[in-house]
């Protein structure tokens, strides 16, 4: 699962690696990629390049840039949809087929049914964490039919950012968020959006409650 989650950049944050703004996003197939509309709507009025580093395959390399572009968003469901951008990918057309099938091969399961008590997991980069790449943070369903304006949410309780030294949530917005099921399979069903904030600089989720988009709502 976390193969396919990456931290969206712009041109300039590549260069500035591994410092600068946070954002999560995941690889959902057939060149797509999700995440928080809050996260790139700054950046989409420019026609900013962006680019999804993602975990290399290859051992010789520690991660692999792939050229992603806004194609869609709901902002009442705080959603963008990303495609794979053959303009920025390679000259050579046969890197930029391989760049394409890479971002399919790690696209992750999608679901729709959540409910109260389910386990699951959260992916992406918490900005307090210097992880290279996408952590993961277990939490409960606590709610599924809480509500952001007139769209539905999923409410989580994550108990690494509830801790008297917590895990930061700031940086997972636009990662996803899975359900566990018994067996140990995982599909994803929403994407996380926000927390109610806490501590001296509001970086904390209050009682380690973090807020997801559903996945059902997108569809």
């Amino acid at each position: 699962m976390e193969s396919g989650v990456g931290r969206l950049l712009t041109s300039a944050e590549r260069r500035k690696w591994p410092n600068g703004p946070v954002r999560s996003a995941f690889a959902i197939g057939d060149g797509h990629v999700l995440t928080a509309w809050h996260c790139v709507s700054a950046l989409i009025g420019g026609e900013a390049r962006l680019w999804l580093r993602l975990q290399s395959p290859s051992e010789n390399d520690e991660f692999v840039d792939i050229p992603v572009r806004y194609q869609d968003h709901s902002p009442k469901l705080d959603a963008a949809l990303l495609t794979f951008d053959e303009r920025d990918a390679d000259r050579d057309h046969t890197y930029g087929e391989e760049l394409r099938k890479l971002l399919d091969s790690v696209a992750l399961p999608l679901g729709t049914d959540v409910a109260v008590h389910d386990d699951v997991r959260i992916l992406g980069f918490p900005e307090r964490n210097v992880a290279v790449f996408a952590t993961a943070h277990h939490g409960k369903v606590r709610t599924t039919t809480s509500r952001i304006g007139k769209a539905r949410a999923i409410n989580l309780q994550v108990d690494a950012f509830g801790t008297r030294y917590p895990e930061g949530p700031k940086g997972m917005s636009g990662g996803p968020l899975a359900r566990v099921y018994p067996d140990g399979g995982e599909r994803v069903v929403g994407i996380v959006a926000s927390f109610p904030p806490a501590g001296p600089d509001d970086r904390d989720a209050l009682g380690g409650a973090v807020v997801c988009r559903r996945l059902a709502d997108l569809r």
